[in-house]
């Protein structure tokens, strides 16, 4: 496990939603289910230490456009150290657009997530969804994951409600049990 994360673990709590970084398994199903290879424009949302963002390198198009925006900017310099033809952008998800317009692009057809959806306040949750959703053209693509048994707390609940208001269809996929802990992912279409 990545020095950076673990640093990050300890003193970003409120950023960093996880006891370890994603699994393989849980990477590979997160870029399965987005269907990237069809995608002409991927935006990542909290890389961490880049796991998914690898699995979406080996399955993009070259022709399509992919960059990242991660909070930390420890792990915003270690995913660029590890990827060094992807932009990486220290900021916010809620500057969505801002990043997106630097790329000439005005909507997004794939956003994929691995925020800790349920460890930010729920005005920044709305802001952030709001966000992704207003970059999306309509059939665009939003894919994030819960952790099994968070989903069931109040926050987990709050969060899947919010997709359901924001998405015309939100599909649970199965439970990825080879992650720490056991995930599953929301896949949601404008």
């Amino acid at each position: 496990m990545p020095i950076d994360f673990i640093k990050e673990a300890v003193t970003s709590r409120k950023t960093i939603g996880a006891l370890m970084p994603s699994s393989s398994q849980l990477s590979l199903a997160i870029v399965k289910t987005a269907e990237v290879s069809h995608s002409h424009s991927v935006i990542e949302l909290g890389p961490g230490t880049g796991v998914i963002t690898a699995q979406i390198e080996k399955r993009l198009s070259k022709q399509a456009k992919f960059f990242a925006i991660e909070l930390s900017s420890c792990l915003a310099d270690s995913v660029r150290k590890d990827f060094p033809n992807l932009t990486v952008y220290n900021g916010c998800a809620t500057e969505i657009e801002k990043y997106m317009s630097i790329h000439g692009m005005t909507e997004c057809d794939t956003v994929i997530s691995g925020l800790p959806w349920v460890s930010f306040p729920q005005p920044m949750q709305t802001c952030m969804l709001d966000a992704i959703v207003s970059v999306l053209p309509k059939g665009g693509t939003f894919v994030t994951f819960a952790y099994l048994g968070v989903h069931l707390l109040p926050a987990g609940r709050r969060i899947r409600e919010m997709l359901e208001k924001r998405f015309s269809l939100v599909h649970k996929t199965e439970v990825v049990w080879k992650n720490v802990p056991p995930a599953f992912i929301y896949h949601c279409t404008k």
